[in-house]
């Protein structure tokens, strides 16, 4: 079976709008996390550190659920896939949809690149601008040929035809996003139409989208279970590093155990993304929160404790996001070029006030090997 897999490879230079529409009137999004896109008996994968509990076979993204995405129609993001030969889920995938990250052969982080990353906050709005790199160390990309990754990658194009999928390497690249620093809530969600969902404000990274397909089925796949990624739970796609899954792995601040998990990042709507803890330390389970994969409670924000919607990184497929409960903002990708300086992620609209406060990651490094 060939499978067309969409990890991450979105590629054409042009500005994506965002479908806002009503959910479908039989949708259930009630409190126990059932939703008509839910196939098979659902497995408790949160209570161990060593799991994550991926979407079911036959799952939908055609519209805001628990337990997946909502994909905008009309997004071309289909139209940008590699195809690799396999079975449709790799075996570290058991009983159909629940992933052990132990048996993933996970790329060693040995490298370290130099890193920029800043935030700068004014009145009302919030830049996060850099060259997309992290700042803690990341799996070797290519991938050496002697690394058990590497058979899953090799021999496979990358979608743009610029390499082979095992030799694509990571460099840096213009991050400019601006996003509202006080986001509204909107009753009604907004799909999903760009690769890049938000940054991670703790190591100067994008989020990507969980997605990829099996050749001729409509219905989504999580990457991880096809491919490995690094040990921070990222890997590039044409030089750009990106995260997924477990993708707080590696950030340096993960919060005391009985209480809530720190703020990572922000989606491009501007709420932000926190860790897979909420208040006293519970791990967030999908039933706890909403089909966007957020809820509202009271939170730290700009300094205060205020009752917010925000986001939440857990174990539970899609990891991230499902949908946007602000509004995003617009997105010019331009991933698809094989000259490294042509490649950029910025959004459309950017910061206009003046004296913001600016706020940056730790001092840049240049590029070591373990």
């Amino acid at each position: 079976m060939k499978i067309a897999l969409f990890a991450t490879t979105l590629a054409i230079t042009s500005t994506f709008a965002f479908c806002n529409a009503r959910k479908s009137s039989d949708q259930d999004s009630s409190s126990d996390g059932k939703s008509n896109t839910r196939r098979g008996k659902k497995k408790n994968s949160q209570n161990s550190e060593g799991f994550l509990e991926s979407i079911p076979l036959g799952g939908s993204v055609a519209e805001a659920a628990k337990d997946t995405f909502w994909l905008c129609p009309n997004s071309n993001l289909e139209a940008y896939m590699y195809t690799m030969t396999g079975g449709p889920r790799a075996s570290w995938v058991k009983d159909g949809n629940i992933v052990d990250i132990k048996k993933i052969p996970l790329i060693d982080a040995k490298v370290t690149m130099e890193n920029e990353f800043c935030v700068d906050t004014s009145a009302t709005q919030r830049r996060m601008h850099g060259n997309g790199i992290p700042n803690h160390k990341i799996g070797t990309f290519p991938i050496p040929k002697d690394d058990p990754a590497y058979p899953y990658y090799a021999g496979h194009l990358d979608p743009f035809g610029c390499y082979d999928a095992a030799e694509i390497p990571v460099f840096g690249y213009t991050l400019d996003i601006t996003v509202p620093r006080f986001p509204t809530y909107n009753e009604e969600p907004t799909c999903i139409g760009a690769l890049t969902m938000g940054i991670a404000t703790a190591n100067g990274a994008p989020w990507h989208l969980e997605y990829a397909t099996i050749s001729g089925n409509p219905y989504p796949n999580d990457p991880a279970t096809l491919l490995p990624y690094d040990a921070c739970f990222g890997h590039p796609v044409n030089g750009i590093y990106h995260l997924h899954g477990k993708s707080w792995t590696c950030f340096p601040d993960q919060g005391p155990n009985n209480r809530h998990s720190p703020l990572f990042g922000f989606a491009l709507d501007g709420f932000g993304i926190y860790g897979p803890k909420s208040e006293h330390g519970k791990l967030v389970t999908n039933k706890d929160l909403d089909e966007c994969h957020g809820h509202i409670h009271e939170i730290m924000w700009e300094g205060k404790k205020v009752p917010m919607y925000h986001y939440h990184l857990n174990r539970e497929y899609p990891y991230s996001i499902g949908c946007f409960r602000g509004t995003p903002v617009k997105l010019i990708e331009n991933i698809s070029s094989c000259i490294a300086s042509d490649i950029n992620v910025t959004s459309v609209n950017t910061l206009t006030e003046e004296n913001p406060k600016t706020t940056c990651l730790g001092a840049n490094r240049k590029v070591t090997k373990e």
